[in-house]
């Protein structure tokens, strides 16, 4: 065949382009550069040009440790508003108010005096009271002289199959991923540059010390970006119906931190803010949404920094179509009172899992401290299981993130093992979810049993269990042998006498062997803490949460209502309903969910528990030290023990191993409060049933010695549960964690610690 000349001479330059690839020049450490990306302008069918600068990007210590912007006292802000009026804190941390519809003397405006239901304003309520006070710096993290001003990208690299070349201004190519070439495709400007940082262009991949420098300043990039821009792909599916119908939807709500629901100060729509209201969609527009929710960008797991670091200005865009990530966060919170009933979302569907995952993408993950942000990452994919710790680096606590450097040079293994350890460093306490026996992998399978695998779901989901205070407020107390035992500091409880057989997912199936359990330990006398043993079996399923004890909760019975319901699942027919299960079967469904797959067993002492599928007869419950839950270990050779997992043991969640049962008239509750920082924890306090007095107190404690005091400051490690601070006195030590605790104060009490060494 035969070709002409103008035809020969284009594949000619193409296979000349690509025989000269991009060759990535270092970045000056020293002036601690970053790569920016310019998208030179052109229409969609020319070819992708760029440009790569190397540009000065530092981050002071101030900078870094900057989060919030400054603003007046919340105390001071809280006093200075009319009778009725409230002030809340958005997501973002814009100071927003609120009032009730009260007395027209508590508006300032005819507008508000008008108004029959909650209003909402970015103004204080006192048109004299200077702006520059509650607003601080808002809008937040704005690019400064100081920095350079760009945009960074937040995308789905996709599969390995299919690649483009792009073009750089000196003659060379660059070889990208098809995903990367259409989001540029979408991103170029038809008559101006676009400057951007995108890490696959941004960081040379090829080079792992460079990756591993890059990696963790990616916290900073983000967050200091002018703006993130999120490119969920191609437009397709009616994505543009579904963006802009939840677009407009969070249009007409605000929600602030402490977890209300207001009216947008602006919205069209009246009623759309309240809780309780549905919006009647067609199929058309929730067959759309579920489209777009089911996109690659939402289950990745690098994504979950990006959007959670952005400014305010971020943008999400499908096609060329781009809406506000602020909209679209709030619109998803809605999701939960808007999706029940609506077939696209029924339980079990992916629709309905990945709404959930959504739910917590658009709250402030940061709060809520190490273990809820790696909860929430539990189904987020990555394809380098190390970035399950360094791709959210940016979210932790600052003084765990501080930390952790990324290495990838490590072992998967060793990765994990060292941060569990700077955890504990920081925490004082040994998180939950560090503590379950998984599958393991061949990344982990060579390391001691006390490692966890990020990587396995089977790490977080064992025992799904309401947080509790096996060991009070006590520290952990835990050494590092090198390199594979864990020694700790705890009191034995009991051994494993008796154990079920997995319980099913079929919640018949379930009825029946817990009733069989049920029934061989009725015979086997009264319970340790002198309770009835329907009693026991109430709160042993409902692993601690009624209302009696989470005084907060709207979902949960009481204890009278459990045990009528389990009355009902014993007594009556398995294939059938009765009324009190009929009015608690959201708990019900949720209880045995919860079980599935794990056992229920008794110890040797009578205690009642639920364990994972790993325990085995022998295994011994003890209760370590900065522990919240009891946990299960295995004798091993050479008096070293394997840890099995946590479980849930009634008469031992707060405390009662190490100090003793609760003395009559107080009981124990746990309900949420507001840290000194803002963020909502759970805390536990202590409730005197005859004088009604409310106290985090332990009153098996007594008082603090003298050369103690408690001090209020702000928890720097975000646990998601309060913690009280000790400092001693004449000294500027300060600790999170009860001095009457501390090993010598309890040996001096008689507990009878231990050391065991994990393997």
């Amino acid at each position: 065949m035969y070709l002409s000349s103008t035809f020969r001479v284009v594949i000619i330059l193409a296979y000349f382009l690509a025989m000269f690839p991009y060759i990535y020049k270092p970045l000056d450490a020293a002036r601690e550069e970053i790569r920016l990306i310019t998208i030179l302008p052109g229409s969609r069918n020319d070819n992708i040009s760029i440009s790569i600068s190397h540009i000065p990007f530092r981050i002071s210590e101030r900078d870094s440790s900057s989060r919030a912007c400054p603003k007046i006292c919340w105390s001071s802000l809280q006093a200075s508003l009319p009778s009725g009026w409230l002030a809340g804190e958005t997501l973002e941390g814009r100071t927003i108010f609120h009032c009730n519809g009260l007395s027209n003397e508590t508006y300032p405006t005819e507008t508000q005096k008008t108004s029959t239901v909650p209003y909402a304003s970015w103004d204080h309520p006192d048109p004299t009271f200077a702006q520059a006070k509650y607003e601080g710096a808002y809008p937040a993290r704005k690019t400064d002289q100081h920095h350079p001003k760009f945009e960074a990208l937040s995308y789905t690299w996709g599969g390995t199959q299919g690649t483009r070349y792009i073009h750089l201004v000196d003659g060379s190519t660059l070889k990208v991923g098809q995903n990367l070439y259409n989001a540029l495709q979408d991103l170029r400007m038809a008559f101006q540059p676009r400057v951007i940082w995108i890490d696959a262009l941004s960081i040379n991949q090829d080079w792992e010390e460079e990756r591993n420098q890059q990696v963790k300043r990616m916290q900073h990039i983000y967050s200091r970006a002018s703006r993130v821009v999120v490119w969920l792909g191609p437009e397709s599916q009616n994505s543009t119906l579904a963006l802009r119908t939840l677009e407009y939807l969070g249009q007409q709500v605000e929600y602030t931190k402490s977890n209300f629901w207001l009216p947008a100060p602006f919205r069209k729509e009246k009623d759309w803010w309240l809780p309780e209201h549905r919006i009647d969609y067609s199929p058309e527009v929730w067959d759309a949404i579920v489209q777009l929710v089911q996109r690659p960008w939402f289950g990745r797991l690098w994504i979950m920094q990006e959007i959670q670091l952005a400014n305010q200005e971020a943008i999400v865009q499908c096609g060329d179509v781009e809406i506000r990530w602020y909209h679209l966060r709030r619109a998803f919170l809605k999701f939960r009172r808007i999706t029940s009933g609506i077939p696209q979302f029924a339980a079990g569907t992916f629709a309905f899992y990945r709404m959930h995952h959504l739910l917590d993408l658009a709250l402030n993950m940061n709060d809520g401290g190490f273990e809820s942000i790696m909860t929430t990452s539990l189904n987020c994919q990555c394809t380098e299981p190390r970035d399950r710790i360094y791709g959210l680096v940016g979210l932790l606590p600052r003084a765990m993130a501080k930390l952790i450097e990324p290495n990838y040079a490590l072992r998967v293994g060793e990765v994990y093992a060292q941060t569990l350890l700077q955890t504990i460093r920081v925490t004082n306490r040994w998180l939950p979810m560090c503590i379950e026996k998984s599958g393991r992998g061949p990344c982990v399978d060579d390391l001691p049993s006390w490692v966890p695998h990020y990587s396995d779901p089977e790490t977080y989901s064992a025992i799904e269990a309401p947080l509790a205070f096996a060991s009070s407020s006590s520290a952990a107390q835990i050494t590092h042998n090198p390199p594979n035992e864990l020694e700790v500091a705890g009191v034995f409880c009991s051994g494993i006498a008796e154990l079920t057989e997995l319980i099913p997912n079929e919640p018949r199936v379930a009825i029946l062997m817990i009733r069989r359990f049920w029934e061989e330990t009725l015979s086997a006398g009264s319970y340790p803490t002198g309770e009835y043993t329907l009693d026991v079996y109430a709160w042993t399923l409902a692993m601690g949460k009624l209302k009696e004890c989470w005084t907060q909760t709207d979902f949960d019975p009481n204890l009278a209502d459990a045990k009528a319901v389990l009355e009902e699942l014993y007594n009556g027919d398995t294939g059938h309903m009765g009324n009190c299960e009929k009015c608690f079967k959201p708990w019900v469904l949720r209880t045995f969910q919860r079980l599935s797959g794990r056992r229920l067993f008794r110890t040797q002492s009578g205690y009642m528990g639920i364990c994972n599928k790993h325990a085995q007869i022998g295994d011994q419950v003890i209760v370590c030290l900065g522990l919240y839950f009891p946990i299960l270990i295995r004798p091993a050779p050479h008096g070293t023990h394997e840890l099995i997992g946590r479980c849930f043991v009634h008469g031992i969640m707060y405390g009662e191993a190490i100090l003793g049962p609760i003395p009559k008239p107080w009981k124990v509750s746990v309900s949420r409060t507001t840290s000194l920082s803002g963020v909502s924890v759970l805390e536990q306090r202590f409730v005197n049933l005859e004088t009604e007095e409310n106290t985090h107190s332990d009153p098996r404690l007594g008082p603090l010695p003298d050369e103690w005091e408690e001090v209020e400051m702000e928890d720097d490690v975000q646990m998601g549960v309060f913690l009280q601070h000790y400092r001693r006195t004449g000294t500027e030590e300060i600790f999170n964690s009860d001095p009457r605790l501390f090993p010598e104060a309890l040996m001096a009490r008689g507990v009878s610690l231990e050391t065991f060494t994990l393997t």
